[in-house]
């Protein structure tokens, strides 16, 4: 509905939460209804073309909708992140053709003994100059199925590269390619990532599929399915940023992955307390048992390896070791094979 209104504020009060009721067995049930309002202060800003009437108040709505907002005004820095989503959704064919797009290895690490023991591909965008971190266009793109592309080509170039080094006889660690919730929404999206690593002849130990739990009953179905598949396919699967959102001690017990990926927010403190030391013990204490790797992420510094190995988790990833590499760069780490344990002799 579009509405010219003079006295836009008062409307805007009366509207965007009404009281009201339903009736359930004879019963009065109070209801709020909530409006989703985008509006375009036509007074304040100049009018180019008559379309603009229109099609700014409806800008206005489809980002308040996006972040789920009562009520949005169309202000010029919504409209510029308005136009750079635009752009990092119609650029995404050209970036992948031009390979503008890559991935990014952050080796995952032994922490007892420095030996690199796997990686995660990380993509960066390389966007007219700026390498734009997966923050900045990744959350643009789950907006909408087109994720899966992006998604697909990293899975794509991994295998490539794992290829690569098996044939110049070169040592491989088992990779790590994020997908999205918004993937499982594809109907063949198993086969389709067996078929990837099938045709480039990957052992199926050398892909590790991460993906992120969710609170939405039909997603966690869809998950759940998924995993069953990968499992059934001999492909490993984590869980990533295992402990935020809705991911729960649950999610061990009921979902098939292989591996947990503990969040940074449980260590990321200056002092790790024993509140932080029984949270993470019985994460990590639950996995065991249940035949599980535990790896935890956001380890940056020696305290953090300390309080982990402690624990009894021996495997991280994170600036201590190494920022995300590019690819020539993680190979000639790669073929070193480990770390020097100086995190070690720094807690000495």
């Amino acid at each position: 509905m579009l509405l010219l209104l003079r006295k836009a504020e008062y409307f805007l009060n009366e509207i965007k939460a009404v009281e009201t009721y339903g009736l359930y067995k004879g019963k009065k049930i109070p209801v709020i209804i909530r409006a989703t309002i985008g509006v375009f202060d036509l007074e304040a800003r100049k009018i180019h073309h008559p379309g603009e009437i229109i099609g700014q108040p409806g800008a206005a709505l489809n980002y308040a909708r996006r972040k789920r907002k009562n009520v949005v005004w169309l202000t010029p820095e919504i409209m510029d992140e308005i136009f750079f989503d635009k752009q990092i959704y119609d650029g995404l064919t050209t970036a992948l053709n031009n390979g503008d797009i890559t991935a990014y290895y952050q080796p995952k690490v032994n922490l007892e003994t420095g030996e690199i023991i796997g990686a995660e591909a990380l993509v960066r965008w390389n966007y007219g100059g700026t390498m734009l971190a997966p923050d900045g266009f990744v959350p643009i793109l789950e907006k909408s199925t087109r994720i899966s592309e992006l998604d697909f080509y990293i899975l794509r170039q991994v295998c490539q590269m794992l290829e690569e080094r098996k044939k110049e006889g070169k040592a491989v660690v088992p990779i790590s390619v994020n997908f999205s919730k918004r993937d499982l929404e594809i109907p063949n999206i198993s086969s389709r990532i067996t078929d990837i690593i099938d045709k480039y002849g990957i052992d199926k130990e050398e892909i590790i599929i991460e993906v992120t739990e969710t609170a939405y009953s039909d997603e966690q179905e869809r998950l759940l399915s998924f995993l069953r598949q990968m499992r059934d396919n001999d492909i490993s699967t984590s869980i990533d940023d295992f402990g935020t959102g809705y991911s729960s001690l649950s999610v061990i017990r009921e979902y098939p992955v292989s591996e947990i990926k503990i969040d940074k927010s449980f260590i990321d403190k200056e002092v790790l307390t024993r509140e932080d030391e029984a949270i993470v013990g019985s994460v990590i204490a639950m996995a065991r048992m249940l035949r599980l790797q535990v790896i935890t992420e956001g380890v940056d510094r020696c305290e953090q390896v300390d309080f982990l190995l402690r624990l009894g988790c021996s495997s991280a990833q994170g600036f201590l070791f190494d920022k995300p590499l590019c690819y020539d760069d993680f190979s000639k780490v790669l073929d070193r094979g480990r770390y020097e344990v100086t995190w070690a002799k720094k807690r000495k």
